[in-house]
């Protein structure tokens, strides 16, 4: 009988053991910066914001980041060959693109994952939405899908 109260004693130990341990890798999570997916990143809260009123939109092609509204001008070998304009789409609330006033131009949320398109660096990004290449801005050559089920510009 001894043996057996050994046995469940370990069995208690090693329990609280694992829970001790889960609940300071939670701690431990919450004091390091958040990743590309996460609304409190620092590359979220960077994109967000309005640094260019006079900047270009999403899906325009840029060489710097103060070419952009958002200033941040991206590169993506799933949408083109070349760097554009763009902002995170994963961010909360003001991250949608839909909000943007693209003179007639309609954006979408580009959303990627890491099994498919390993090379993204961001898991989201704008881009414009297209019927076909002609609705594109400069550069781009083809209207297709993606991801999800709106045709964007992209290069082929």
């Amino acid at each position: 009988m001894n043996m057996m109260s050994r046995d469940f004693q370990s069995i208690l130990l090693g329990q609280a053991f694992c829970l001790v341990l889960v609940v300071l890798l939670a701690l431990v999570g919450c004091e390091t910066e958040e990743p590309n997916g996460s609304s409190n990143s620092k590359d979220c809260k960077l994109s967000q914001a309005v640094s260019n009123p006079a900047g270009l939109l999403h899906s325009e092609p840029c060489e710097t980041d103060d070419d952009c509204l958002y200033g941040f001008c991206h590169s993506s070998g799933e949408v083109a060959g070349f760097k554009f304009c763009t902002k995170r789409c994963d961010c909360g609330p003001g991250s949608q693109c839909s909000d943007e006033d693209g003179g007639g131009k309609q954006f979408t949320c580009q959303k990627f994952n890491m099994t498919y398109h390993p090379d993204e660096v961001y898991m989201s990004i704008c881009t414009q939405k297209c019927t076909s290449a002609d609705d594109c801005p400069s550069g781009y050559n083809a209207c297709r899908i993606i991801t999800g089920v709106n045709k964007v510009c992209v290069v082929d």
